[in-house]
């Protein structure tokens, strides 16, 4: 080989290790992203499930359960039953919200097939209580999960 083939060898080799450099981590960190995106999407309606009382009036109980619905009671009465889905899209109710892996949304249909739908954010959903704001309003709505 001569010098001038050389040369151009090593220029070929030294732009593909940089190339390397520079994409391999990019893939990892998109990967790792795209990964915890999908398994919070594939997980976000099941850690809902369970009773929980309001903070403000402890007569007042939302059950979520595994068939998708919520069961409203107050003083132990069942009050209403609702379809529920917790959403991570844009619309919501009609009202263009932020979208993205920190953004969660309640969306409530009555099971009467009522075309009303109720749309809250989540702004807090752990192990012990949930924290959601009804569109346009102000005021937050506290439950805490029932053990």
């Amino acid at each position: 080989m001569t010098h001038l083939e050389l040369s151009i060898l090593y220029n070929i080799m030294k732009n593909i290790k940089l190339t390397i450099k520079i994409f391999v981590p990019i893939l990892i960190i998109t990967s790792l992203v795209a990964f915890r995106v999908l398994f919070y999407q594939q997980n976000s309606g099941q850690e809902i499930l369970g009773k929980y009382s309001s903070t403000e009036d402890a007569n007042w109980v939302w059950e979520f359960r595994s068939d998708g619905k919520l069961y409203d009671y107050y003083e132990e009465k069942l009050k209403d039953v609702y379809f529920f889905s917790i959403e991570t899209t844009s619309p919501q109710c009609g009202v263009k919200v932020d979208v993205g892996p920190l953004f969660k949304y309640l969306s409530l249909k009555n099971v009467k097939g009522d075309k009303e739908e109720n749309c809250y954010e989540i702004y807090s959903l752990d192990n012990e209580s949930l924290q959601i704001m009804y569109f346009n309003s102000s005021g937050f709505m506290s439950f805490k999960k029932s053990k």
